[in-house]
């Protein structure tokens, strides 16, 4: 997020321009599917080839399709650990602006207990590092699901160039 509350940032516009990148793709990958299987029903080749054919791409499609729908979801996630993440720092940065004899209240049920500026100020950095963390490990799963998504529409593409040429 930008430093502004509530606006998107270059990261997310990537992430956007990213995943219609990819659907693209696989709106064209499923066009050429469509067109080798009419191919391949108005062809001569034996029906043991065109059921192996079709199954593969089908497999393949599936294999895009499902990656593509987690890599649209973990974008979301990573937008909302962003915002999060912002708040938390924004949280830190009013905590520290504070004098050191303020009283700090958190709250316990329905009850608000008094707690030491040091200890809130620990807490909030406790989960910055944690929200942190979340977002490298959720970077790598979005790298291995674009990998993913990129590997299943180029070998379509190649299964359907193969039999085009055939």
């Amino acid at each position: 997020m930008d430093s502004r509350a509530g606006s998107p940032s270059v990261e997310d516009a990537g992430n956007n321009r990213n995943t219609d990148q990819l659907q693209l793709g696989l709106k064209e990958a499923n066009k050429a599917k469509r067109d080798l299987r009419d191919h391949i029903y108005t062809s001569t080749m034996s029906a043991v080839n065109d059921e192996a054919l079709i199954k593969l791409l089908q497999t393949l499609d599936t294999r895009a399709t499902s990656s593509a729908i987690q890599l649209q979801s973990l974008n979301s996630l990573l937008a909302s650990h962003s915002r999060t993440h912002r708040a938390h720092q924004l949280t830190l940065s009013e905590l520290q602006s504070l004098p050191d004899s303020t009283p700090l209240w958190t709250g316990c049920g329905k009850m608000f207990i008094r707690t030491e500026t040091e200890e809130v100020v620990k807490e909030i950095e406790n989960r910055i590092e944690e929200v942190e963390r979340d977002v490298r490990d959720l970077g790598k799963k979005k790298g291995y699901l674009e990998i993913t998504v990129e590997n299943a529409r180029k070998q379509m593409e190649e299964v359907i160039g193969r039999v085009q040429q055939q």
